[in-house]
């Protein structure tokens, strides 16, 4: 069934390009084709996609024209309101942390060994390379369990004692 459905859709766009053609419908004719093209093309269009998504997750300000946006991560901008950081370091680490950093290291500091999924290894990556984390294979790519290092339950320590305060 699923290898019908790509010819099978490409047809249908096709006989609806060549249909609006026909009926003088410049519209639906360049709509049909751009449909067509997304088909043919469709790896393409999800890496680029996916390439736009990740993008704009890390988009923290931009600029359209004369209009300024100013995104916050509500997490992180909660924590550095309340957190007191006497050390640089901790403060070098935290600002380079997204909310889905801090959260899975609040995660893994729960639960000590943390057991972990495919879709999140590119996270645990960006920890590991901080220092926050160690794993049980050679590669991250073959570990399923992660652990804090010193260095990372410290940090854990002092982003969760300034936000009891």
């Amino acid at each position: 069934m699923q290898k019908l459905k790509k010819p099978f859709l490409i047809v249908i766009l096709l006989a609806l390009c060549g249909y609006a053609t026909y009926e003088k419908m410049q519209t639906l004719a360049i709509v049909a084709i751009i449909l067509l093209i997304l088909v043919l093309y469709i790896e393409v269009v999800k890496r680029f996609a996916d390439l736009l998504f990740a993008l704009a997750s890390k988009t923290r300000q931009a600029r359209i024209g004369e209009v300024e946006f100013n995104i916050h991560d509500p997490l992180k901008q909660a924590i550095i309101e309340n957190i007191e950081i006497d050390k640089s370091w901790a403060k070098a680490i935290f600002a380079e942390l997204s909310s889905s950093h801090i959260g899975l290291l609040l995660a893994i500091s729960k639960a000590g060994k943390f057991k972990c999924q495919n879709n999140i290894k590119n996270t645990l990556r960006d920890l590991r390379a901080k220092g926050l984390l160690e794993h049980n294979k050679p590669s991250m790519t073959d570990s399923d369990t992660v652990w804090l290092t010193d260095f990372g339950t410290e940090l854990v320590q002092i982003i969760t004692t300034s936000t009891k305060k």
